[in-house]
């Protein structure tokens, strides 16, 4: 146990401690410092530190992803873009109908032609935005047959239809037919080749005469 000196000023009996607990020592009155009164000691303050290490007031801890984190936007709400609208999957019906076999398929394999189509002759609606659109709807429709021919001159408006359609390219049946004045080896290839880009197909099914004669 620890003990303090202090100079005797008064009668023992005058300290008012037990004398078991006095110990002279060359006038001094050595006195346990247990048996004093201590005063209290100043309690410390925690140090509070956020995460960067930065001391703060007590309770006022800093949240250092807080403290980092942006100003929000005062952008209005008009000039907040809307989110885009989600596309919607096409839901393109399968072909239900029957086929019929082509005699001159190659041998080993069976070239099908579906057994109802799409007529695109001799009406308005076989021209420009209505003839694509009927295009669009057939197929959707679950269509798979569509007959035209280079003098209907809509091989263009079709064209833009079969555009949207190439993964299911190898389910639909085109056919065209050429005219007498494109008879012949050479005026035959340049008109196939021109429908198959009119088209924008890579091949036609069916490539007909159209009217033959002599």
């Amino acid at each position: 146990m620890m003990t303090k000196f202090i100079r005797i000023t008064a009668l023992v009996s005058a300290v008012g401690i037990p004398a078991g607990l006095l110990d002279y020592h060359n006038g001094f009155l050595a006195v346990p410092v247990s048996a004093k009164k201590s005063k209290k000691s100043k309690t410390t303050k925690p140090d509070y530190k956020n995460k960067k290490g930065e001391s703060t007031e007590e309770g006022d801890v800093i949240n250092s992803s807080e403290k980092n984190r942006p100003e929000k936007s005062k952008e209005s709400h008009k000039d907040r873009k809307k989110p885009a609208a989600k596309k919607e999957e096409k839901t393109t019906k399968k072909y239900t109908g029957g086929y019929v076999t082509l005699p001159f398929s190659p041998a080993g394999t069976e070239y099908k032609l579906p057994l109802t189509g799409l007529g695109m002759c001799c009406r308005p609606s076989a021209h420009g935005d209505a003839a694509n659109a009927g295009v669009v709807d057939y197929i959707e429709a679950g269509g798979r047959h569509i007959d035209t021919a280079r003098i209907y001159q809509n091989h263009k408006d079709i064209g833009r239809a079969l555009a949207g359609y190439k993964d299911i390219r190898s389910e639909l049946f085109i056919t065209t037919k050429l005219p007498s004045h494109d008879e012949g080896y050479e005026n035959t290839l340049k008109a196939v080749r021109e429908s198959l880009t009119e088209l924008q197909v890579s091949y036609i099914d069916l490539v007909l005469l159209h009217g033959p004669g002599p």
